[in-house]
């Protein structure tokens, strides 16, 4: 290693250090206050909305598999094409029926609590690298987006929301080498949680790839224990396998465009409202 390298990388490391210690902490005074008051506005509001909203018909497809009598038969249902959702949000939602029984504000706590969970991540995401009040910003976001209909009902996407923030979290602390040792097993479990809550959430993956090459190529090595996590999360699915072979038979029976134009515009629905 050339002396030149070696300065360079003493020096960014030194950069990242004054930068932290000029920050301002995500969690003072005031914005714990702010967000002991936003997470009690926030759940009360989903919470009402759960219980007086009506089930439509895929909530009312996921409760009745979810509550089957079995993991098992929860798996059976599943090939056999009762939802075509990755079988990861069916075991929350099992167990919810059985301990709260099938009500929907108790199935729709799959959608209230980790969405509650995601804002916060999302906050500490941006709060510890800029200001208490960016944070805030961020957190806000998704709620003024289409996506906030996702925080009370009884699908999948407020986890997908929830690890999708986890697993940038976590990719984030790899690249400046705070905690690694836990955020690259970290990155493993979110993004792998992620692709069994929903399949199309593996797309999550490539802005984490685009940002890994764009680092390999200012720093001319890659970061393999990254990539490795990387890999290794997407283990679960080859246990899924199965499932997504009946997923691709089913739908090729459902008439619905499943071309890239379709994909945008479903992408860019949710942002309809902001």
């Amino acid at each position: 290693m050339s002396a030149g390298t070696t300065a360079w990388r003493g020096s960014e490391v030194e950069t990242r250090v004054l930068d932290a210690r000029q920050q301002k902490a995500p969690f003072t005074g005031q914005a714990l206050w702010g967000l002991a008051s936003y997470s009690i506005f926030l759940l009360a509001t989903t919470a009402m909305i759960a219980s007086r909203r009506h089930l439509w018909w895929d909530e009312i497809q996921t409760m009745l598999v979810a509550t089957l009598p079995s993991m098992r038969a929860i798996w059976d249902a599943l090939l056999a094409g009762a939802d075509w959702q990755s079988p990861g949000i069916f075991l929350p939602l099992h167990y919810l029926s059985e301990f709260f029984g099938a009500s929907a504000l108790a199935g729709r706590l799959i959608g209230i609590v980790p969405y509650w969970l995601a804002t916060l991540v999302i906050y500490y995401m941006v709060a510890r690298r800029t200001t208490p009040v960016y944070g805030f910003v961020a957190m806000l976001f998704p709620s003024v987006t289409g996506a906030f209909i996702y925080s009370f009902e009884m699908r999948p996407y407020a986890f997908v929301l929830l690890f999708t923030a986890g697993t940038f979290l976590s990719w984030q602390l790899t690249k400046e080498y705070r905690f690694r040792r836990f955020a690259v097993p970290a990155l493993t479990i979110t993004l792998a949680a992620l692709v069994c809550t929903h399949y199309n959430a593996c797309l999550a993956a490539l802005p984490l790839l685009v940002g890994e090459a764009t680092i390999a190529l200012r720093r001319r090595k890659f970061d393999y224990p990254v990539l490795l996590a990387m890999c290794c999360a997407a283990l679960p699915l080859v246990a899924l396998l199965p499932h997504i072979h009946a997923i691709r038979q089913y739908s090729a029976l459902y008439r619905m465009p499943h071309d890239f134009s379709t994909f945008v515009e479903l992408e860019v629905e949710l942002f309809a409202r902001l």
